[in-house]
């Protein structure tokens, strides 16, 4: 896929998100649950061709409520609903309360947030192969540690319920639908233990 076309999915998902803030709301969800979308990843290499574009979304979702790694269901619906999941194009949720940058978001470019709408200037910097005049600064490697380390407390005792109660039927019920079975939620919480494990330890 030529850089061009990366970036032209990135416009879609900015537009997509701009859309999504003006829809009523999706039952108990706050109204917008996506707070910002940010690009990252090789894209911003500006390499000729790429095989897929990498986002982080913002959501509306503190961190005890997002286990690293699984995929909210409202995020689902929204990523379906938009389309994104028919391109090469991968992303991850963030809670409203960490920074966005992380061991794997490395200085993201704000595509849109629900503040100030589409960032026309980076999108005018990533037309242009200058992405690093729109990077977001990197948070202080103190402040990335201190929400590792807070993630992966909150993600091991995701694991752990997991696992204590993948045998019971509500759960398993609760857990189903819509192509996805409780073995998903248990492998992403097992990916987002061992990520974040070799993210502070290295192992």
């Amino acid at each position: 896929m030529r850089y061009a076309t990366a970036v032209g999915h990135l416009r879609m998902v900015a537009e997509a998100c701009a859309e999504a803030a003006t829809l009523p709301p999706l039952g108990d969800l706050p109204q917008p649950y996506v707070l910002g979308a940010y690009a990252f990843g090789d894209i911003l290499d500006v390499p000729d061709e790429s095989e897929g574009t990498d986002v982080a979304f913002v959501v509306d979702a503190s961190v005890d409520e997002l286990p690293w790694g699984v995929e909210p269901p409202a995020l689902r619906w929204f990523v379906e609903r938009a389309r994104i999941d028919r391109h090469p194009i991968r992303w991850f949720a963030r809670p409203r309360d960490l920074p966005v940058g992380d061991h794997r978001i490395v200085r993201p470019v704000r595509l849109w947030d629900a503040e100030h709408g589409i960032d026309e200037q980076a999108f005018e910097a990533l037309r242009g192969r200058r992405p690093e005049d729109v990077r977001t600064p990197a948070p202080p490697d103190a402040e990335v540690q201190a929400a590792l380390e807070r993630h992966l407390d909150l993600t091991r005792k995701a694991l752990d319920e997991v696992i204590d109660r993948f045998w019971d039927r509500d759960w398993r019920r609760e857990n189903s639908g819509g192509g996805r079975y409780p073995e998903h939620t248990l492998w992403e919480l097992a990916w987002g233990v061992r990520d974040l494990e070799r993210a502070l330890h290295g192992n």
